[in-house]
């Protein structure tokens, strides 16, 4: 998510319940505030830039236009992952094909395999076929090496530093130890997970290119500073109120009893600096929340810095605290211990503030030992003195969206299907999530989270874009055109989406149609986004019924609509027709 570096002041919150809502908020909306302005169809980026019928043999060595193909590869199969600013829209790849070792033209098709990331410009009015799509071919990873499902499955777009920070999953590494895993002939390495960062100043000579880059710290060499025996998996997301520290989401690895679940912070000036660590997993079952098997896509408030998180089956809230020094989320380190490994034996810190001295100062102490307590207040005062450091961090997260929050209630187990938000249950998926601050949206009173759902794993799913309020109310769905309601399967139903809060700007891309939804709202004095505007120029007049007219087909369309006509259909059906009629003339009545 963007940052507009506002004050907390302006925003207005209050606690309800531990769940937060704007201060003199009556009643949560019941419609959303953004008009669909823009398709753009991504077929540029992922279709096959050479002819892969060339006859070879994909099982002895890479086909004679490999080289050809790799000068400009396709970013993936699919798109997976989204991020935008403002005018510009940047595009992360899936692979979705055949896997080399299956041999015979399996062989042959995985070594066309590719995975990178790619940018659109003037995106309010770009097609996609006018040449607005740009390939950043250094980060593109090509050949059979690549293995099905492998992916870009988090981005966000760093304003300050004009970089796009990307996650890398490699499921295949996940199961594969390196040392026994396939090299096709003519490949050297196989790409690992990875967190990087790509610089995007059209202006700087490194433009498109890795600024750095961490390899998934279970392999050596592990980098220093992300624990080992954790995979990078999902989102990423730069912290709003601290543009220094990019957030990533971890999944446990079962390889090691060492890894967690959770988020670590990287300084993205000093990438190999200690990473913050924060553990969603706690064993004591009385007090902890449902925790995610896998961590989706972060994003955060731009003005409270509460963080966000989308995993399989809910959007979680975990609240910010202005009061933390060593992370700023709840609760933070409970103890100050003595370090596991490579500490001096000796308790060097008195207690502080309401803190409770656990190990007398000088005393001996033991590796891991907890010297200092949390007091009353429920966090530590105390510096650390000495070698001694803080405890890991845990947090316990909130549920508003999703399944329940507390695993062993009567009729609340983590894996009953939620009273509200995503209905899809107990394990309904989704991967996209978007955070609507109110704070600068014309006649918006509470903040908004936006997330996709679908039923379980695999093809042939129900699925829709819910808009709630933080705290769970559902507001409305998110049509989007030419694609299926929820009443209907629907494949695979995978989407991300984003929202820049500068520009007002949320764009929503989907994997299978290729095709990324660009919406806008009207930010407090700026000029309004009438839905159904045909000509883009920000009123519904006569211009647009003629645009209207030309779009109109009835109820039967087996033709399909172009991108324009898509804008204003208006129930996802894929038709133009009285029900859209409808919908037009309550809006052009009210602009005209």
């Amino acid at each position: 998510m963007r940052t507009m570096n506002l004050p907390m002041a302006t925003c207005g919150l209050i606690v309800l319940g531990g769940l937060c809502a704007p201060a003199g908020a009556q009643n949560p909306p019941t419609d959303h505030p953004f008009a669909l302005v823009n398709v753009i169809d991504l077929f540029n980026f992922f279709n096959i830039t050479v002819d892969p019928n060339v006859p070879f043999n994909g099982e002895e060595g890479p086909p004679p236009n490999w080289n050809q193909y790799k000068a400009d590869p396709r970013l993936g199969t699919n798109p997976s992952a989204v991020t935008v600013d403002g005018n510009r829209l940047w595009i992360g790849g899936f692979y979705n094909g055949p896997n080399w070792e299956n041999g015979g033209q399996s062989a042959r098709l995985a070594w066309y395999a590719a995975v990178g990331v790619g940018e659109v410009t003037n995106i309010l009015t770009t097609s996609g076929f006018d040449g607005s799509t740009i390939k950043y071919i250094p980060t593109i990873n090509v050949g059979p090496t690549i293995y099905n499902t492998e992916s870009i499955t988090g981005m966000d777009y760093d304003p300050i530093l004009k970089r796009v920070y990307i996650a890398y999953d490699d499921p295949y590494d996940f199961y594969c130890d390196p040392i026994f895993c396939f090299l096709p002939p003519g490949t050297t390495s196989q790409e690992p997970s990875y967190i990087a960062a790509i610089d995007a100043d059209p202006n700087s000579p490194t433009y498109k290119q890795f600024i750095w880059k961490l390899d998934d710290p279970f392999y050596p060499p592990a980098n220093p500073g992300i624990d080992p025996g954790d995979r990078f998996y999902g989102g990423v997301a730069v912290d709003p109120l601290d543009p220094t520290r990019l957030w990533v989401s971890m999944i446990g690895d079962p390889r090691n009893s060492t890894s967690t679940w959770g988020f670590r912070g990287i300084n993205v000036l000093n990438p190999t600096q200690p990473a913050l660590r924060l553990n969603i997993k706690n064993t004591d079952p009385a007090t902890t929340a449902c925790y995610a098997t896998f961590y989706r896509q972060i994003g955060f408030d731009a003005v409270s810095g509460d963080m966000f998180v989308r995993n399989a089956n809910a959007l979680e809230w975990i609240e910010r605290d202005p009061r933390g020094t060593i992370a700023p989320f709840k609760p933070y380190a409970l103890f100050i211990i003595e370090p596991e490994s490579g500490g001096n034996g000796i308790c060097n810190t008195t207690a502080q503030g309401d803190d409770v001295q656990l190990v007398a100062l000088g005393a001996p102490a033991t590796p891991g030992q907890n010297l200092i307590g949390a007091g009353p207040n429920g966090i530590i005062d105390t510096t650390p003195g000495g070698d001694d450091r803080p405890s890991r961090l845990g947090i316990v997260n909130a549920r508003p969206i999703g399944n329940k929050s507390w695993p062993n209630g009567p009729g609340e187990n983590c894996n009953d299907a939620p009273l509200t938000g995503f209905e899809f249950g107990p394990f309904g998926q989704g991967q996209g999530l978007a955070v609507v601050s109110a704070t600068n949206v014309e006649g918006l009173s509470y903040d908004l989270v936006i997330g996709n759902n679908r039923k379980t794993f695999g093809g042939n799913q129900l699925k829709d874009i819910r808009v709630h309020t933080i705290d769970g109310v559902p507001v409305s769905q998110l049509e989007l055109p030419c694609s299926p309601p929820a009443s209907l399967s629907s494949g695979l139903a995978i989407y991300d989406l984003d929202y820049d809060e500068a520009s007002g700007t949320l764009v929503v891309v989907e994997m299978e149609n290729r095709k990324a939804y660009v919406f806008k709202t009207q930010l407090t004095g700026g000029p309004a986004w009438p839905r159904y505007d045909y000509t883009r120029n920000q009123r519904v007049d006569l211009a647009d019924f003629a645009g209207f007219q030309v779009c109109f087909t009835g109820s039967e369309n087996p033709a399909g609509l172009s991108l324009n006509c898509q804008r204003v259909n208006s129930d996802s059906d894929c038709d133009v027709d009285m029900v859209d009629w409808n919908r037009f003339f309550g809006v052009w009545e009210s602009q005209f």
